[in-house]
């Protein structure tokens, strides 16, 4: 697995990450922040009036009662990755891209 590994990423670039290093490289931020995500969110349809719109509020009230790993499931089903880019929401692509 990892000569395969490897042949991908060459052994030498790798020896400069400690693993907490790598694995923020390879999988984002540990947390989600959620002040980082409201302000990287995109609006639309009923919705322009974007957080300041009466069911924003009520839906970031409640996201923000969701424990981590409820917010990493929301996160997966609305970009498809439960991690957040090491550079944060603002690097994230949902889908559609």
């Amino acid at each position: 697995l990892l000569l395969g590994f490897f042949d991908v990423i060459p052994e030498p670039l790798l020896t400069i990450f400690d693993f907490q290093e790598l694995e923020l490289v390879m999988c984002g931020m540990p947390t989600i922040d959620m002040d980082d995500w409201k302000a990287n969110t995109e609006y639309c349809g009923l919705y322009d009036e974007g957080e300041e719109h009466q069911v924003m509020q009520w839906f970031w009230e409640v996201v923000s009662d969701f424990d981590m790993e409820y917010k990493a499931r929301l996160l997966q089903f609305v970009t498809g990755t439960s991690g957040v880019p090491a550079r944060g929401f603002s690097v994230l692509q949902g889908n559609d891209g």
